[in-house]
């Protein structure tokens, strides 16, 4: 059964993102508990690593791995 797809289906509660999000997180070398909602995982994300230029390396990680995401789901859906 497929899931019905929205930004936190696809974005967080997919099996393969969430397996992605795992992996950055193990990347970063972090330990973090994953929250219930996508919401949460950003507000989480955001205080991984302290510091101004860590923020920006977050806000990177973060846009690259979202970006990535979609460009996946966009190749599955119109290939």
């Amino acid at each position: 059964m497929e899931e019905e797809e929205d930004v936190h289906h696809l974005f967080y509660a997919c099996q393969v993102t969430a397996s992605i999000w795992r992996q950055v997180i193990a990347w970063v070398g972090v330990n973090l508990v994953m929250p219930q909602t996508f919401g949460q995982l950003f507000k989480q994300f955001g205080g991984l690593l302290p510091g101004r230029k860590s923020r920006r390396v977050k806000h990177i990680l973060w846009h690259a791995t979202c970006w990535c995401v979609w460009l996946s789901r966009n190749a599955i859906i119109f290939k």
